[in-house]
């Protein structure tokens, strides 16, 4: 019975000293005084922000920061694995990769004449500058803070869901 007792006691006290973890994974974290979009904003919380997790209800957490500020963050808006730091490169065009280029050949050889005839017009209409231009538009397009909640409370989505 002492045994049983003892090793009771060790998983506990293991269970109180690993601490729990969640990353910031949004660029808009709100830290709020409760569990509702619409208490009381604590701080802002800044992308990859490591928060230590105190307890999880009806989809937030209970966090304390860096700055032993504790408050609730929803679910939606942190991660369990810590970010990884991107490599510019990921995004940047491959031009220059001969893979890629070996990859077109092969695949071009493969196909009628009429379907390469068709891959070209495609690729006249998806050009580097068009897909630029598109990408410049969708990103100059700004939607408030505000405008967002609203869209979010009123779909009942993200932290509004019930």
């Amino acid at each position: 019975m002492r045994f049983m007792f003892s090793l009771l006691l060790f998983f506990i006290s293991q269970a109180l000293i690993a601490q729990d973890f969640l990353w910031v994974s949004s660029t808009t974290a709100k830290l709020k005084a409760e569990r509702s979009a619409s208490s009381q904003t604590l701080t802002v919380l800044n992308s990859g922000a490591k928060l230590e997790r105190l307890a999880y209800q009806k989809r937030w957490y209970q966090v304390k920061t860096a700055d032993n500020v504790t408050g609730w963050i929803y679910r939606g808006k942190v991660s369990k694995t810590k970010p990884v730091a991107l490599d510019e490169s990921l995004f940047m065009p491959m031009e220059s990769s001969p893979l890629q280029m070996a990859a077109v050949d092969t695949s071009r050889s493969i196909r009628s004449k009429r379907q390469a005839k068709s891959d070209e017009a495609d690729s006249e209409v998806l050009s580097k500058q068009s897909l630029q231009k598109a990408l410049d538009q969708i990103l100059a397009i700004h939607i408030s803070q505000k405008k967002l909640a609203h869209f979010l409370k009123k779909g009942k989505l993200a932290e509004y869901a019930e």
